[in-house]
């Protein structure tokens, strides 16, 4: 038998509440996860609407953030 590791995609989450950004993995995908830092809970976006987030990272050189209705903000 032979072993392969599959490399797998991973999401920052960034708590809309507190600001805590943390490494996701992508089966955390279009699910609610509870933040690391104050406890809330919120909808990380489906892995749809990752290219666009990525578009406007690219365009803005710096972090964004896609709020829980899949809307993105550099």
């Amino acid at each position: 038998m032979i072993l392969v590791n599959i490399p797998f995609m991973q999401i920052i989450a960034k708590c809309p509440f507190c600001g805590f950004s943390w490494l996701l993995d992508e089966i955390a995908a279009d699910r609610r996860t509870r933040c690391r830092n104050c406890n809330k809970l919120f909808k990380v976006p489906p892995l749809e609407d990752v290219p666009e987030a990525k578009k406007v990272i690219d365009k803005a050189k710096g972090t964004c953030y896609v709020d829980e209705s899949g809307k993105t903000f550099g």
